[in-house]
């Protein structure tokens, strides 16, 4: 006779193994399984009853369809690992490991092989979000097999070093596991280049901003987040498209990531390969905080991470709610959002898109325009106190537009300024790592002069000081410019520090 503490030690008919994800890391699952003659039951140990509920009719129906039928059996699914988020994707898994328990298929099949997909009730696998994660994970975890969903083959097949099979239904997979047939495999590398199709926008499109389209150059070239003051209809929404064409072309480590929170936000189309073009994101000033930053259960990337490596547009500014901006600077500064869940659990996403923001100079929009504008000079202070409040911290660069010049020259092609933006960017990775580079080449003579006597003028703070000095040092790096020089410094300190008066007076 067993005895109650002999029981314990018992292992589990069937092992099948999956990740579950926590931001963007993979967490090693094992899916344990055991079955026994008894009362008909099948039970799934879920924090989550819904979840647990709908995995449970899944992966039933899907195994009544090749004929295996659980009447009169005892089934119990155990996950052992965190159990964050089992939804969907661990269907596949669970089915695999009653299979094994139940001698449908060989359970020494089901060792060092991640098993992914959600199960539709005819048993054909339907696809999951965040795939590519998965399978990168895995292969970190030390795995070298992984049966996905055919739907993300495309994606999952960009990770390399791991062999990928691709899943139609389960009856196929339970055949490749027996050693009777093979599932396809995903194509290695990721032909397809989005990069290379045409842009839709282009900054010549742009005529009359001569100095709007500097200071994109400027925030490109430097990863300075930008501020543009005009009323409506002055050009802040096109120029800020217009900002991700002059950004260098992504690496591969940057499609790759990109593509992983696009993936796990549900937001990759089924069968898309690597995303190669850099995003463009913006909320609405509704958006909630969970919607910007992240959250939710199971945990989502916010709109911060889904615009890592391209542009967040904050359009409006000063209608969003006051407590989600203040936490930009912090993420900003670190470059990532951290979420924390009860249990101990911690997930991270990316977070580290250049944003462009607008404002318009008044309360009624109309400020600086024909004599349309009805803003008191309360209501005007009041509303710079609140531009000012908002970007003390978070934006480098301020611009103000005074509407587009219909007669005004047209800007140089995208094409042309991203050379400049990309040699910029290279000279400054060269001379030091890092995204927030402190200034490390001195200012000459008179520059050194210039940005003292400012400081003293318009009492600049540290922070303002420093800020100038970051500008500068990019410019000079778009000017291939060692020192900096006063006509450097002049011009950082227009945009990063005068001009934010402008407009909003």
């Amino acid at each position: 006779m067993i005895q109650p503490s002999e029981a314990t030690t018992l292992a589990p008919d069937a092992v099948a193994h999956t990740t579950t994800l926590i931001g963007l890391d993979a967490v090693s699952v094992q899916i344990e399984v055991n079955v026994s003659r008894g009362p008909t039951r099948f039970t799934i140990a879920m924090t989550d009853e819904a979840v647990e509920r709908e995995t449970r009719i899944r992966v039933s129906a899907a195994l009544a369809r090749l004929g295996i039928s659980l009447l009169d059996r005892d089934v119990s699914v155990r996950f052992a690992g965190p159990t964050q988020s089992h939804a969907g994707s661990t269907d596949l898994g669970v089915a695999v490991a009653v299979l094994g328990a139940l001698g449908a298929i060989r359970p020494a099949s089901l060792q060092n092989i991640i098993i992914l997909g959600e199960l539709s009730l005819s048993g054909d696998v339907r696809p999951i979000r965040g795939a590519l994660a998965h399978v990168l994970g895995a292969r970190t975890l030390g795995y070298e097999r992984a049966i996905v969903p055919a739907s993300n083959g495309n994606e999952a097949g960009a990770a390399a070093g791991m062999t990928v099979h691709l899943a139609t239904n389960l009856g196929a997979v339970a055949a490749h596991l027996n050693g009777e047939t093979k599932l396809s495999l995903a194509a290695a590398g990721d032909p397809a280049d989005e990069s290379a199709r045409p842009p839709r926008f282009d900054l010549s499109d742009v005529r009359g901003l001569g100095p709007a389209c500097r200071a994109l150059e400027i925030a490109a070239a430097g990863n300075h987040n930008l501020l543009l003051i005009g009323p409506v209809g002055s050009g802040k929404t096109m120029l800020a498209r217009r900002l991700t064409t002059i950004l260098p072309p992504l690496t591969e480590e940057e499609a790759i990531t990109i593509t992983m929170i696009h993936s796990v936000a549900g937001l990759l189309p089924a069968d898309a390969r690597i995303v190669h073009s850099r995003p463009f994101r913006a909320p609405h000033h509704t958006v909630s905080e969970t919607g910007l930053i992240g959250g939710g259960k199971p945990m989502r990337p916010g709109e911060l991470s889904l615009a890592h490596h391209g542009v967040l547009y904050l359009d409006e500014l000063p209608e969003f709610r006051r407590s989600t901006l203040d936490t930009l600077p912090a993420i900003l500064e670190r470059g990532d959002v951290v979420l924390r869940r009860s249990g101990g659990l911690q997930g991270k996403f990316p977070a580290q898109p250049l944003i462009v923001a607008s404002a318009e100079p008044c309360p009624s929009g109309n400020h600086r325009q024909v004599a349309s504008c009805d803003c008191t000079r309360e209501r005007l202070m009041a509303h710079r106190t609140r531009l000012a409040a908002l970007t003390l911290r978070t934006f480098d660069l301020r611009i103000s537009l005074d509407g587009i010049g219909a007669d005004g020259p047209v800007a140089e092609s995208s094409a042309v300024v991203r050379e400049r933006v990309t040699t910029a960017r290279a000279a400054r990775t060269e001379r030091a790592s890092g995204r927030f580079n402190t200034v490390s080449a001195s200012l000459d003579a008179p520059s050194a002069k210039l940005v003292a006597d400012a400081a003293a003028q318009l009492k600049l703070s540290g922070a303002e000081y420093s800020r100038a000095l970051r500008v500068a040092r990019t410019i000079a790096d778009l000017d291939g410019s060692v020192p900096i020089t006063s006509a450097h410094m002049d011009e950082a300190l227009s945009m990063s520090i005068s001009t934010f008066a402008q407009g909003v007076q």
